[in-house]
């Protein structure tokens, strides 16, 4: 009943006790204030550390796992197939992933092992036509290695009877079939429709000296290891399916070969 004059205005005679209340009700609202702030200072604290222990999990994934473009280009899982088994790599303990290790270094000195028995232990030449590069090899050892030239790729036609010559080096393993010394080019057609000339009926024509260099290697179907007059466009691909190289490289080639000498072109 004392706070009956409460709510009166202060015509009504309730003016003391009006005023006599607003201690208790500040006292009230000051409470309910004080209990907003600690609800929100509690949650931007769990935020903030929410927000904390976030940068902390990322910092250390990218400490395992490299930095964000290394991780991108992650694959999601690893597997390892060997033979009919398969591993996942993450789901492999750390004793399990030391074993798988060793197998496959193990695996990896077997194949080398055998790919040693198919290498020839002589002598061979390897040809390189996408970067114009011819090695002497003895096993895995490279005795030589030299610029050359090889096929243009280019396309002649001949529209009179219907012919198209397609100026290729060939790919594949080849011999040295025979060994020449001051090689004589015999022109074949396309060397004179090339140059716009008539193909000759006389057979003696046809022969020109000096352009092959001074040693030929023959390995098939026409196709010479020879010299060339355009050392300059050595490391081009500029013949008409003929590898060529340069003096020095050519008399190394020469004494150092023997016909039936494995020749491997790609």
């Amino acid at each position: 009943m004392k706070n009956a004059n409460v709510n009166r205005s202060p015509g009504q005679g309730g003016s003391t006790g009006a005023f006599s209340s607003l201690p208790t009700m500040r006292l009230s609202v000051s409470r309910k204030r004080r209990n907003r702030l600690r609800m929100v200072k509690w949650l931007a604290v769990a935020m903030g550390m929410m927000f904390l222990l976030s940068l902390l999990g990322l910092g250390a994934w990218f400490l395992l796992h490299g930095d964000v473009a290394e991780a991108e280009s992650l694959p999601e899982s690893t597997e390892v197939v060997m033979g009919k088994d398969s591993y996942r790599i993450e789901d492999l303990s750390e004793k399990d992933r030391l074993r798988l290790s060793r197998r496959l270094q193990q695996r990896n000195q077997f194949l080398q092992q055998e790919m040693k028995k198919w290498s020839p232990q002589e002598e061979y030449i390897v040809i390189d036509t996408s970067h114009n590069r011819l090695f002497l090899k003895k096993g895995e050892e490279v005795v030589r290695e030299a610029v050359c030239s090889t096929g243009s790729g280019r396309i002649l036609a001949d529209p009179r009877k219907k012919r198209r010559w397609i100026f290729d080096t060939p790919r594949g393993e080849f011999q040295v079939q025979g060994k020449v010394k001051n090689p004589v080019w015999r022109k074949p057609d396309w060397a004179f429709i090339e140059e716009g000339e008539p193909v000759p009926k006389n057979e003696t024509d046809r022969f020109e000296s000096g352009t092959l260099g001074d040693y030929g290697l023959a390995f098939g179907n026409g196709f010479f290891i020879h010299g060339t007059l355009y050392t300059r466009l050595l490391g081009r691909s500029v013949t008409h399916g003929c590898v060529r190289l340069g003096d020095e490289d050519l008399k190394f080639l020469f004494q150092r070969t023997n016909v039936g000498t494995r020749i491997y072109i790609y």
